[in-house]
């Protein structure tokens, strides 16, 4: 009985101390976004960085903190950074679309110059070859003649 209760008690601490690790990660990305707004983007960079590599973060989380990351980079200068984050963002989201109400203004700026369409595509096609089909005989599937009879008849 008193192991029960250990095990139990270790499980709900684990439990208890991943869902503060997520919930702090959230409240990161949250004041990145104000300090962002507030102008101090290289205060962004700091916060961010640590974010992306110790948090697991969902597809959408990711995506905003590289959106973040890159644009607070190209608003100080760090142009080799700044690409760095936008070529890990359109591997993530290949098909985004810019959202000028939710996108940091430096972001859309600098996104729109990357190309995310792709510049070839190869592909293949195949089917039956329909000219050459040869007919031995032709059947029909009803009658006329036979219809136009039996109509007479009554």
């Amino acid at each position: 009985m008193k192991k029960l209760k250990f095990i139990l008690i270790i499980v709900l601490s684990f439990i208890a101390t991943a869902g503060y690790a997520q919930s702090d990660c959230e409240d990161k990305i949250l004041k990145a976004e104000k300090l962002y707004e507030s102008g101090k983007y290289s205060e962004v960079v700091n916060l961010l960085k640590p974010v992306l590599e110790e948090c697991d973060l969902s597809k959408t989380q990711k995506g905003e903190v590289l959106k973040y990351l890159a644009g607070s980079n190209y608003e100080i200068d760090e142009l080799e950074e700044a690409d760095k984050f936008m070529m890990k963002f359109i591997k993530i989201n290949p098909y985004y679309e810019i959202n000028a109400s939710n996108d940091p203004y430096a972001f859309r700026e600098e996104f729109s110059k990357f190309k995310t369409w792709p510049l070839f595509i190869i592909g293949f096609s195949s089917g039956i070859p329909i000219n050459n089909i040869i007919v031995e005989k032709l059947r029909r599937l009803f009658s006329l003649e036979l219809h136009l009879a039996i109509e007479f008849i009554r």
